[in-house]
């Protein structure tokens, strides 16, 4: 017996996803952790539900209801705020493509957090709907567009086009949290929509780069930006 310290990438009402790197868990085991921002102590019983990249996904067991209820209503204050009603959050906008864009914020969502996005540059707005494909705690978030309709496409297009035309110019973007979706395409590193998009791809395969690495990446696209069709704003 001993104790393993893992890093979290991921949580949920019925499990998490860890960083295990090439050590694996056993098949059963306690769990403990602390919840961020919160004085709760999570303990219960858990089991391996799923291998994958470096990453695997740990389902909880026996969850006393005084602990489930806690889990349930944090979950519940990272996606809303404290307050239903509170304005939608404010986030800036680093990098765009067709199919994904990375969101700078101090508040990121967690990682498949549906959202509704809008974002005004000018006289032009951009309502678009996306979810979280991955997650830098107090850093930002990359989003994929999910309605991959051709008129969205064209529209995402001309966005990006005011943006270049209008150097300098800093777009307005607000984000409205929606649900976290735990539907089959979501959970899939497969994007949704737009394909041989070099950001989205980064976002899909990315996930286990640390917050810096991934930030190395980014910059490496942006000096390849017109080549690979990707806007830093």
């Amino acid at each position: 017996s001993g104790s393993l310290h893992r890093v979290t990438v991921d949580l949920a009402e019925n499990g998490m996803a860890v960083k295990t790197g090439s050590s694996k868990l056993p098949s059963s085991f306690q769990v403990r952790f602390a919840l961020p921002q919160d004085d709760s102590q999570i303990e219960c019983r858990a089991e391996l539900a799923w291998e994958g990249n470096q990453v695997q996904g740990i389902r909880f067991r026996d969850v006393p209801a005084e602990t489930s209820e806690n889990l349930k209503l944090w979950i519940g204050r990272q996606l809303m705020g404290n307050d239903a009603e509170e304005p939608p959050v404010t986030c800036k906008l680093t990098d765009l493509s067709l199919g994904a864009c990375y969101l700078q914020t101090e508040s990121p969502f967690p990682v498949r957090t549906r959202l509704q996005l809008m974002m005004r540059v000018r006289r032009l707005e951009l309502q678009i709907e996306g979810i979280v494909r991955v997650m830098h705690p107090g850093s930002g978030m990359g989003v994929e567009f999910t309605q991959g309709t051709s008129s969205q496409q064209t529209r995402v297009q001309g966005f990006i086009q005011t943006l270049v035309n209008n150097t300098g110019a800093i777009p307005d973007l607000q984000v409205r949290p929606d649900t976290i979706d735990n539907s089959a395409p979501a959970l899939s590193a497969e994007p949704i929509t737009v394909h041989d998009d070099p950001l989205l791809s980064l976002f899909l395969t990315g996930a286990d780069l640390s917050a810096d690495q991934f930030q190395a990446e980014l910059r490496k696209q942006r000096g390849v930006e017109e080549e690979e069709e990707v806007l830093t704003v």
